[in-house]
């Protein structure tokens, strides 16, 4: 657990290092994507929604399908974002991968640096014998980075979780929550966007877990574009016959509005 954590803390740094000389994008839909709230925005709903799909017939019979959308609201105080993703694989008619992540966050800001947030998070993952994990959080959080170009927050908070698993005793109870995102112009037609949320002790006996995702996206021309999105998550205690680290990939073609 350590470890992951501090390579992560690499990948972060390693993104943030060219920051300092980086020019000013020119690109609109880029720009939306690192606007800071405490500096304005016009009020309007920006987002993508991306779809992939892969079939396999012969000598290997699957079927893969991914769905992955996102939605921002900027305005002078107030900010609201929607996210999603979801995968699900099939092999020969059964079901071998069935992960999906829906959340809403609200931030409002309290200072020129400082805001407050509440967070809504569904998940669904069924290599780890869950259900469905329902989120419930408020706290507070810190803009460290803020440019036209770049953005980085740091937060904390507490929420109060549900887990209903198919095989393990169904949990809840409150969980402390550390989280970052950023937000960064490669160029005037790519951006990279990056989340990582740690609990350091889960409801139940479910141990410390986190989730990373990285997403990267182009334009290709006018509203379309491509993405690629990868989500690691980590659960310290497993049942015996799995993993405790999983990766979900999405790569698509988007379409914004």
């Amino acid at each position: 657990m350590r470890e992951s954590i501090l390579l992560r803390a690499a990948v972060l740094a390693a993104c943030l290092a060219p920051l300092a000389g980086a020019a000013q994008p020119t690109d609109k839909d880029i720009g939306r994507y690192v606007r800071t709230p405490s500096l304005g925005g016009d009020g309007t709903w920006n987002g993508s929604l991306g779809l992939g799909f892969t079939i396999n017939r012969g000598n290997n019979n699957s079927t893969q399908g991914s769905l992955f959308g996102d939605a921002t609201r900027s305005r002078e105080q107030d900010r609201a974002v929607f996210r999603g993703l979801a995968v699900r694989n099939s092999n020969k008619g059964q079901t071998t991968d069935d992960n999906a992540n829906l959340g809403g966050r609200y931030e409002r800001n309290m200072s020129e640096q400082t805001f407050g947030y509440g967070d809504i998070l569904f998940e669904r993952d069924a290599r780890q014998d869950l259900e469905l994990r329902q989120s419930y959080s408020t706290g507070l959080g810190y803009r460290l980075v803020r440019t036209d170009r770049n953005q980085l927050n740091l937060y904390a908070g507490v929420g109060y979780v549900i887990e209903d698993n198919d095989v393990k005793p169904n949990e809840s109870g409150l969980e402390l929550q550390f989280g970052e995102d950023f937000a960064y112009a490669l160029t005037d037609s790519s951006k990279i966007t990056q989340r990582f949320i740690v609990v350091p002790k889960s409801v139940g006996q479910g141990g410390a877990r986190y989730a990373f995702q990285i997403d990267l996206s182009t334009k290709i021309v006018d509203k379309l574009g491509l993405q690629l999105s990868a989500l690691q998550k980590y659960r310290e205690n497993v049942l015996p016959n799995q993993k405790k680290s999983d990766l979900t990939i999405f790569t698509g073609v988007t379409a914004k509005f």
